[in-house]
């Protein structure tokens, strides 16, 4: 009964958030498309998920090519996703996650991971998480992976080792 509830609560504040994510994403658009202003975020999130969804973008995206004008105005995260998920097989394996660039639900509902066996190894407990669609989440230092050798099949660290041994401190 209490997830019922729950359940309930989320799509309700899921249903309030869209409309004010709808709002600023308008808003971006109207005031000049400037990358993280208010609206920025939302918008690239969809357009990565509508570039994720595209068969034709990510086949390009295969071949080691990018779309003429792809990803216009915004952060690389849109060609690394596309080429991250151009890579990988429909067949069921375990994929690491290292450094939490996966958890988002516009990335985790991506049909190619439904029969992924999903591992988020992260620093700290993140929110959102999604663990009632059964990713696995592990808290570690990268440097220090706790996982035996060759558990995954796919390990993917995207845009994280950079940051490792470095003063983070200005992203919270």
């Amino acid at each position: 009964m209490l997830r019922k509830i729950i359940n309930i609560y989320r799509n309700f504040q899921k249903k309030k958030s869209l409309k004010v994510q709808q709002q600023q994403r308008q808003d971006y658009l109207n005031n000049g498309q400037i990358p993280w202003s208010v609206g920025y975020l939302d918008f690239r999130n969809e357009k990565i998920f509508q570039a994720l969804q595209n068969k034709n973008n990510l086949q390009t995206f295969a071949k080691k090519q990018i779309p003429p004008q792809f990803g216009y105005r915004l952060d690389e995260r849109i060609v690394e996703y596309s080429w991250i998920f151009s890579q990988l097989p429909q067949e069921k394996n375990k994929i690491l996650d290292a450094g939490s660039t996966f958890n988002y639900d516009f990335i985790v509902s991506q049909e190619v991971l439904q029969n992924k066996e999903l591992s988020i190894l992260t620093f700290a407990p993140e929110t959102p998480n999604f663990n009632e669609r059964s990713i696995s989440y592990v808290y570690a230092d990268l440097r220090e992976i706790p996982y035996k050798n060759e558990y995954f099949d796919w390990i993917i660290s995207q845009s994280t080792i950079e940051h490792i041994d470095m003063d983070n401190s200005i992203y919270g």
